[in-house]
């Protein structure tokens, strides 16, 4: 049975599910890998033909969309594990020159204001579904970790899908815990979530992030630049592992080494980067781990989008579009992340949901 379709203050919001940590082994960064999906990979009328790892690089979907390209004469959609691969699907649609960028539906996540919801508004893109940074949240739990305030253990955030239609209305938000659980810590100890310029720098924070090459991750610098800034006693160190594994686990050691007060790390891989995040846990330095997981629970608090839930929203969605019958290209990001696994298994479990229920699902997104 479908999951129920709920409405808060006259918006329709879809349940927010549990996504389990799925963990894979390292392999090689520089390019694409590509392949047929694999056999059985049907659902209903809904196929995935063609699958690649573009490890969230929209050179790589532009690449591995020629090649999806030359092999299929229908394509009705192309899913995009972020904006950027999905903008290079486009691109390479329109590079072809036989008009399927206008036939094709691209959908992809992220959101950025300057990236995904200018491709929806441009009709570049037929949807994009946010991911949330989890930056103001971050800081603000690292205020209260610092003031040995107890917090959840994972902070799981909501989501919004935007068409052309719905984006100047706020788009159609899709529930999760999260945000209930950080207004509630908000509100409780707002006496210690101010400026304190009395204690100017009193701690630091070292900030690991994987790397600056996508737009998603500077805008995610940004807002935690920005959200520290409102609290003088907060100093925050970046570090940009620059796509490597090795660099970041070098940088983690060096935050480690200076004693920073707390660290946030945005893990490009979750094996590699396990050990020395448990590694600062156990010297008693607070962690908080942001955006993708690493293994086992030996980190303060998670905080990140629900990845299972936006996979499951893009694949409810494109059985919507196509009512069940469509031919799918899946461009997937760095498969040795949990994000990239969970956004694949979301979207299958999506499709399914529209194979069992597809009255309910038209109905939540208007049709």
């Amino acid at each position: 049975m479908l999951s129920t379709f709920v409405r808060h203050a006259g918006t329709a919001v879809l349940p927010g599910l549990v996504a389990g940590a799925l963990l894979a082994a390292g392999c090689r960064q520089e390019s694409a890998t590509s392949q047929p999906a694999a056999a059985g990979e049907s659902y209903g009328g809904m196929n995935i033909i063609f699958s690649a790892d573009c490890k969230w690089l929209e050179n790589n979907g532009r690449q591995e969309m020629e090649s999806a390209l030359s092999r299929f004469d229908r394509i009705d959609v192309v899913y995009g594990h972020n904006d950027p691969e999905a903008h290079g699907a486009w691109l390479a649609a329109r590079a072809e020159g036989q008009g399927r960028e206008k036939t094709i539906k691209f959908v992809g996540i992220d959101a950025n204001p300057d990236e995904g919801k200018k491709y929806v508004r441009e009709g570049i893109l037929t949807a994009t579904l946010e991911y949330p940074t989890g930056a103001a949240e971050a800081i603000d739990l690292a205020l209260l970790i610092l003031n040995k305030v107890p917090v959840p253990k994972d902070i799981i955030l909501a989501t919004t899908l935007y068409t052309k239609e719905t984006i100047d209305r706020g788009g159609i938000p899709v529930d999760a815990p999260g945000p209930a659980l950080i207004a509630e810590l908000r509100s409780k100890h707002a006496d210690l979530l101010k400026p304190d310029a009395a204690n100017a720098g009193k701690w630091t924070i070292g900030m690991s992030q994987c790397n600056l090459g996508e737009p998603w991750r500077v805008r995610m610098n940004q807002e935690l630049a920005a959200a520290a800034a409102k609290y003088p006693q907060l100093k925050v160190v970046f570090k940009d592992a620059q796509n490597d594994s090795q660099t970041q686990r070098n940088q983690v050691e060096e935050f480690l080494t200076q004693r920073v007060d707390l660290l946030i790390i945005s893990p490009k891989e979750t094996v590699p980067l396990t050990p020395p995040v448990q590694k600062v846990f156990e010297a008693k330095i607070p962690v908080i781990v942001l955006d993708r997981r690493v293994q086992g629970d030996m980190y303060t608090c998670f905080i990140g989008g629900d990845n299972v839930l936006i996979g499951r929203t893009a694949g409810r969605f494109v059985g919507h579009l196509l009512k069940g019958k469509v031919n799918i290209v899946e461009l997937k990001g760095l498969m040795t992340t949990t994000p990239g696994h969970e956004r694949h298994n979301g979207f299958v479990q999506g499709l399914q949901d529209y194979v069992r229920d597809p009255v309910a699902i038209d109905r939540f997104f208007g049709g």
